[in-house]
């Protein structure tokens, strides 16, 4: 018999949080994630959260990583991530984020700061504090919470967005709307690869998302054989595929090379070894160079114009940026 789709989510979920922790924060939390000192990297804490939290029970459907980064400042901040997504409310979620919380503070005494994200179908249900009070005596505890739900209003945005977990939320957002619907499963499943193998991440994030979206859209063997069959046929170029920051990659080192050996000879020389880069590079990221633009290129001889350029083509979002750099230039 073909074997039913499996609603495992909590999975997928932490690993895809470990794999792309900052990206994570970008689209969830921006404000903190600009507040990171990114260059000092960061530390998954998840064995000190597990001996904090050895009561939490199995099966609950929720994933929590626990982060130390430094603040661009300089000061230690721990990150307690909790991502709530078993789909339904847990009229105890707010105490446990007050347990949690306490219990890591109570024992490592840090700067801490918990977060949620809700994947739950109830839009009424936004918890975001936990509190309590007894005669004058009160115990409270806000913290920062994103609703999935509130996208289903966004899926273009999604589509379009390129932190690459945009597609993590569009790919969970899905599932949950095609659960025990293999057919529109199976459509949706295909849309998706299709926008993550065209969107240009490297390798490694597209292979994180690859199975992101293979482990939450699971469909029944048959037609997971017919997805992989038909992407199979349409990215045979992929085994040759470069992504655009590898192109860049390969454009500076072309550049750096062309530098080092060219810009040592006349001027002249100098001034051809630039516009020739700045050709190349425009030609690979953008296909091909209008020849009035080559020609407004080989018109200039200023150096420091020239070398502006070439980091421009290099870091230009579209040809018409670059085309404006260049009259500027002139």
């Amino acid at each position: 018999m073909p074997r039913k789709p499996q609603a495992d989510y909590d999975s997928p979920w932490k690993e895809i949080i470990g794999q792309l922790f900052e990206p994570c924060l970008a689209f969830f939390f921006p404000r903190i994630h600009a507040a990171i000192d990114w260059s000092c990297g960061y530390t998954f804490l998840d064995k000190e959260l597990q001996k904090l939290t050895p009561d939490a029970e199995s099966g609950r459907h929720t994933v929590d990583k626990l982060a130390k980064v430094k603040l661009l400042g300089g000061e230690e901040l721990w990150l307690l991530l909790h991502i709530e997504v078993q789909g339904q409310r847990d009229k105890g979620f707010a105490e446990r984020m007050m347990i949690y919380h306490y219990r890591i503070f109570d024992q490592h005494r840090v700067r801490l700061v918990s977060l949620a994200v809700l994947s739950d179908n109830n839009r009424h249900w936004r918890p975001d504090h936990y509190e309590r009070e007894a005669f004058g005596c009160r115990h409270r505890l806000d913290f920062p919470v994103v609703k999935l739900l509130d996208y289903r209003e966004q899926i273009s945005a999604l589509e379009q967005h390129h932190n690459p977990f945009a597609l993590v939320v569009l790919a969970h957002l899905r599932a949950q709307e095609t659960r025990q619907m293999s057919a529109p499963r199976k459509m949706v499943k295909l849309q998706l690869l299709r926008l993550l193998l065209g969107r240009g991440y490297p390798r490694k994030q597209i292979k994180q998302l690859l199975r992101f979206v293979d482990w939450v859209l699971t469909l029944p063997d048959e037609e997971e054989q017919e997805v992989r069959q038909v992407l199979e046929r349409e990215v045979k170029q992929m085994k040759k595929y470069v992504t655009s920051w590898e192109r860049m990659a390969k454009a500076e080192g072309k550049l750096e090379g062309k530098l080092e050996g060219k810009l040592e000879g006349k001027l002249e020389g100098k001034l051809e070894a630039l516009r020739t880069t700045i050709c190349e590079i425009i030609e690979l990221r953008f296909g091909s160079v209008p020849p009035h633009l080559r020609e407004l290129v080989n018109h200039l001889t200023d150096t420091e114009h020239l070398l502006n350029l070439q980091r421009q083509a290099v870091t230009c979002a579209s040809l018409d940026d670059f085309t404006g750099q260049l009259s500027i230039a002139e």
